[in-house]
Formats: C-alpha cells, structure tokens, sequence
C-alpha cells in the first residue's frame, strides 16, 4: 500500500486474487475517510473483486457515503460503433439514510450482464432483443452471436461515457477500482432525509407492466 497523501492510498496487488485486494483496499478507504474526511484508493493488477455493492455496504456501515468503479474486459462497443472497446465496468453507489435501510445501487454499463449472455448461451436459450449486436453490427437475440459481438451499453451514448470514464484500457491481469468515502459532516443530514424516499417510489403509479 502506498501513501500518496492522507486521504488518497494505491495498492499494487500483484496479481492475487481480487477478494483479497478488495478487502484491503476498502479498509484502507474507510481508514483515510475517518481521518480526513475523504478517502480514495486506487488498486491496480489484481483479479475480478466479486459484487462492488458488498464493498459499498462495508463502508456504509461506518456511516460513510461510497463510490466504487471498476473495469473488465472489452465487451461493450462505443456508441455508433461494432467494435468492443469498453468493458461492462461496474459502477457503484451507497450511502446511509435517515432510516435503517441504506440506498446501494450497483449496475453495469451494458444492458445485460455478460454472465446472463453466457447461461443462456449453455442452455441454447435466446438473449433479449435490443442487448447485443452480432460480429457485423447486427442486433441479434442469439447468445452465441452476441458473444461474438458487442453488447450494448445502457442509456446509448450516455452509457458509452460511463463505460469510457469507469475504465476504457484493460489487460485481464489487470483490474483497478477506487473508493472514495465521505463522512456525513461533509455533506449534511438534508441529504440522508432527501434520498429515503422508498415510500414515495413504492406509491407511484406504476406505467403498465413493471
């Protein structure tokens, strides 16, 4: 672990197993955003950290805002484009709110998780229409021609930017992610209040079938 300053640590895992790395670099966080107010950490060459949301959860348990992103292998085509270039990069949110249900949200930047694409492709099932285009751009519903091809990212070009700022060069051996946590006096307790808004979701009118 390297200290670049108080509140920012890189990691160096050389090459093991990304579970493990992940622990370390999300204490290591958590550590420097109890100290200062903020924490960021950088982790580079290790292998794939699992789900960003249960690192997310560590963090805001300590009662700490988080944002966790990482890159993966090229699966996701620039917008406009039917060559891979982006990965499905994880990006990821938590905070605590003003009850005892905190708000996580981890998602992708493509449609469809890739792992999804892969079970349907073992059980000869079709994909959904609008995910993933075959090897000559083509929008197909064929699992194997999707792996084939590119997969789509979320939101159109919006996506594309997300996938191109959480991670646009990758070498498998390679993965890096980062933390940064915030303690609750920077942001306020109007914030907690504002995003526990579960009820007001719950009880909206719903658009056909959700």
């Amino acid at each position: 672990i390297k200290k670049i300053s108080s509140s920012v640590s890189h990691v160096d895992a050389n090459n093991s197993i990304g579970f493990v790395a992940g622990e370390v670099g999300i204490k290591q966080a958590i550590k420097n955003a109890k100290k200062t107010g903020i924490g960021l950490v950088g982790i580079k060459n290790s292998g794939h950290y699992g789900l960003s949301g249960y690192y997310a959860e560590q963090a805001v348990k300590k009662n700490l805002i988080a944002f966790c992103f990482t890159n993966a292998p090229p699966a996701i085509a620039p917008y406009g484009a039917r060559k891979s270039l982006f990965g499905t990069n994880p990006v990821c949110f938590g905070t605590p709110t003003s009850n005892k249900i905190p708000f996580i949200f981890d998602s992708s930047v493509s449609i469809i998780n890739r792992g999804k694409i892969r079970v349907a492709a073992r059980n000869k099932k079709k994909i959904p229409k609008g995910v993933a285009l075959d090897k000559y751009g083509k929008p197909t519903t064929d699992a194997l021609k999707a792996l084939a091809g590119v997969q789509l990212p979320i939101a159109g070009f919006r996506g594309s930017g997300f996938a191109w700022m959480s991670g646009a060069r990758h070498r498998e051996e390679s993965l890096w992610w980062c933390w940064s946590h915030l303690l609750p006096s920077t942001t306020g307790n109007r914030f907690y209040g504002g995003i526990t808004g579960f009820g007001r979701i719950k009880t909206t009118e719903p658009a056909g079938r959700v």
